[in-house]
């Protein structure tokens, strides 16, 4: 590749990749007309024992009531302070609900995607729900979506009652301890030493500001508030600090961004395929190389703020995935530089790994926030070296998935493909799981030394440690079976999707359908559907496949493909 075009291919990777940059944080702008609520961006508040800056808290709030961080065109922070200074705040229709079955039982039309508080909380039904709800948490029972429903809307109507009352506004640090709980601003009235007084006093200036429009009274009512609270905390200069990365990672959106990019290149790559377009090949390449760049940014970004490596719950194993497809899909072409005829296949493979994976942790219900770790995590060493190796191993597994996906896409259309190229295919097919298994091999050790110290015992068939060790003798039988001769290319591939199917259930299954054992910290639910079509999918695509080659002589069969 010349110089030149190496350099048009990376000003257009860049130039793409900005302009996704920009149409994202497109959404963070202040609303016209509206007053500027851009300084309480950084003003310290307590959120689920994490000080963050407002515009955290105001972001979980819109998106947990209203299903967006931009609900009725306004951002986080206007949606919150409109709905504090509204007379009637419990009658605002503001609360999503998409469950059908739940707004049959609340009264509420369907054709409605919005409800308020007071409709939702005078119907005597709600007593009910809560029962059943309760109880089937209590005795782990499955929930049904319906359960799922009640229980977002538990959390979206606590959300409401505490801002109303001002109980979840907590911008007072209560001593100067630097594990000080945090007084909320309606209770500083009662607290007698004077710079409580005085945030008191400014917490009702901030509230009259807001309620009159007034913008200088405003900013100087939160000036007040952040110079008590950052002065009176003993790491109130290292939350200035952190709340700045805080800041970027919230209005840059670096995951959303990674997809977009990945997409972008996911098409240029395909395209330059079919068309034989050397420069749109080289250009998904670079786009790929920006994605990754903007996704690796993110991961660091979470890392810094959390404090910990950023694999502790689905959301943050789902992108970091997606990165550590990227990462193998380097090593392999690294590995075999000067040998290799299948670098646009795995290229396409690996873009179709990570945009996937990226789309699902963007798009679908997982909860993405910044959050406190469960006390049985709270270990960086041990959630650095086995989590961390674990979900590496996902990786590996994902990447050969979606290579084995190709190659057999090209026997069930009967695309004419040379033997070399295809048993490169396959060779990155089996490198992958070879990746794959030894992480997930030793993971699992680790683990176990992990449960050692934390349980007192190094294995106890735990279900999350049982299929753990499922998928990692499921891929060992594959590597053996592909050494001895059982099975040829074709096997391997075929193996390298039953073998992900074994993943999804041990990354998603046991916490998410079993929901039982001593990983409960990973617990949650919803999702099901997602994985029983991807799992109905994968099975469907298969018989196909195998019907293909049954009843159709002309495609060459893949077992005399590098025989």
């Amino acid at each position: 590749m010349s110089l030149r075009r190496r350099f048009v291919h990376i000003s257009l990777s860049v130039l793409f990749t900005l302009s996704v940059i920009l149409f994202v944080q497109n959404g963070s702008r202040n609303s016209e007309g509206q007053l500027d609520f851009s300084g309480m961006k950084t003003l310290p508040i307590l959120l689920e024992g994490r000080v963050v800056p407002f515009d955290t808290y105001a972001r979980k709030f819109s998106y947990t009531v209203a299903g967006s961080q931009r609900p009725f065109k306004t951002n986080s922070i206007e949606f919150v302070m409109n709905y504090v200074k509204n007379q009637n705040p419990l009658t605002e229709n503001i609360i999503k609900i998409d469950n059908h079955a739940l707004k049959e039982s609340l009264g509420i039309d369907k054709s409605k995607r919005y409800t308020s508080f007071k409709h939702t909380t005078d119907q005597k039904v709600l007593t009910e729900l809560q029962n059943v709800y309760q109880h089937k948490t209590d005795q782990k029972m499955p929930l049904t979506p319906l359960d799922e429903a009640f229980g977002r809307l538990s959390e979206q109507l606590n959300m409401i009652s505490e801002l109303v009352q001002g109980t979840s506004l907590q911008f007072y640090p209560a001593t100067r301890n630097k594990y000080t709980n945090w007084t909320p601003a309606v209770e500083l009235e009662q607290v007698t030493d004077a710079e409580a007084q005085q945030a008191h006093v400014a917490f009702q200036k901030l509230l009259h500001a807001n309620y009159h429009n007034k913008q200088k009274e405003l900013d100087e009512a939160v000036a007040e508030l952040k110079g008590i609270a950052f002065e009176r905390h003993p790491l109130g200069e290292i939350y200035k600090k952190n709340f700045e990365n805080e800041l970027i990672y919230n209005t840059s959106k670096p995951f959303r961004v990674a997809w977009i990019v990945y997409l972008l290149a996911l098409i240029a790559a395909v395209i330059g395929r079919i068309n034989h377009i050397p420069t749109l090949r080289g250009l998904g390449l670079w786009l790929m190389v920006s994605g990754f760049i903007v996704h690796s940014y993110g991961l660091i970004l979470r890392t810094i703020i959390l404090d910990r490596p950023p694999v502790s719950n689905m959301y943050e194993s789902v992108v970091f995935v997606g990165w550590a497809v990227i990462i193998f899909s380097f090593t392999l072409l690294f590995q075999q530089k000067y040998k290799r005829k299948d670098s646009h296949v795995l290229l396409t493979s690996t873009l179709l790994a990570a945009t996937l994976t990226m789309v699902m942790a963007d798009l679908l219900p997982m909860s993405s926030e910044l959050g406190m770790l469960e006390a049985v995590l709270r270990s960086t060493y041990w959630l650095t070296i086995h989590v961390l190796v674990i979900v590496a191993s996902y990786g590996a597994f994902a990447l050969a998935c979606a290579l084995g996906h190709i190659y057999l896409v090209n026997i069930l259309i009967g695309t004419s493909i040379k033997e070399a190229l295809m048993r490169d295919i396959a060779d990155s097919i089996y490198q992958s799981i070879k990746i794959g298994v030894i992480l997930i091999g030793a993971g699992t050790i680790l683990g176990g030394v992990w449960a050692n110290e934390s349980w007192g015992r190094f294995w106890g068939w735990d279900p999350k440690e049982t299929w753990a060790l499922i998928s990692f003798l499921g891929y060992m039988a594959l590597l053996h079976g592909r050494k001895a001769g059982w099975f040829r290319d074709f096997g391997l591939a075929v193996g390298s999707l039953l073998g992900f199917l074994l993943i999804l259930m041990t990354w998603y299954g046991v916490n998410f359908v079993l929901g039982t054992g001593l990983h409960s910290y990973g617990f949650g639910s919803g999702g099901q559907n997602y994985a029983l079509g991807f799992t109905l999918f994968e099975l469907i695509f298969l018989i196909f496949v195998f019907l293909r080659l049954k009843n159709d002589s002309s495609p060459p069969s893949p077992d005399t493909l590098a025989s």
